[in-house]
């Protein structure tokens, strides 16, 4: 089914997050688009999604590496249980989504399209399932781009095939994801001095280079 017949599904009540205390649980991905975009509405449940993807084994303190950090549900961030450390974290630093005031469902939301959309999927696209802005889903599709082209220029090992949507959305995702901004802004400052950017995300019959061979490589 396009994305573009998909009807925006009404926000369901909010369900308890599974690993975002801990990490390494899988949860329960979304079997299609139009459940994604449902069930990614549910910021507790996208940042435990978000939480496994980054620490598959279980969340680790990004400063000292300690295991098993304390959840601070009220502001959604990890406190350090290291006495020497005891630092606080998000799970957005040092990821593509550092400094980015979008909700992480919403980031969620697109990265599934992106693999997933074998049409492709554009900023209008965005507008009309997530009710961002024309502007900020072209900034996010951007961002993403660039992201994908670091990755391939950087030599970073591709995932093998995958088979079904939700492990085409977990392969793209735990991969563009820990691409940080620093590692960004390298690739956006060569951009911007003439360097082109491929489309990852370009229609059907078109070059596709740097997606499709991340998510469903033959």
């Amino acid at each position: 089914m396009s994305i573009l017949t998909t009807t925006r599904p009404k926000k369901r009540t909010p369900i308890d997050p599974v690993g975002t205390k801990h990490g390494g649980t899988k949860p329960v991905l979304p079997a299609n688009t139009t459940e994604a975009i449902q069930q990614f509405q549910d910021q507790l449940y996208s940042l435990s999604v978000f939480a496994w993807l980054r620490w598959p084994d279980g969340i680790k303190c990004i400063h000292c590496g300690a295991e098993d950090p304390g959840f601070l549900s009220t502001r959604q961030i990890w406190k350090c249980r290291d006495p020497r450390c005891r630092k606080q974290f998000s799970a957005r630093r040092d990821t593509l989504l550092e400094d980015s005031p979008i909700l992480i469902g919403d980031w969620l939301a697109v990265l599934w399209m992106v693999a997933n959309q074998r049409g492709g999927v554009s900023s209008y696209d965005l507008k009309e399932l997530l009710g961002v802005t024309q502007k900020t889903g072209w900034l996010m599709l951007r961002r993403v781009r660039m992201a994908v082209q670091y990755l391939h220029e950087t030599g970073t090992p591709m995932p093998k095939r995958a088979r079904t949507e939700a492990e085409r959305f977990a392969r793209l995702t735990a991969h563009v994801l820990l691409v940080s901004n620093d590692q960004l802004a390298q690739e956006e400052a060569s951009v911007d001095a003439g360097k082109p950017l491929s489309n990852p995300f370009a229609r059907r019959g078109a070059d596709r280079t740097g997606l499709r061979s991340m998510t469903d490589a033959a």
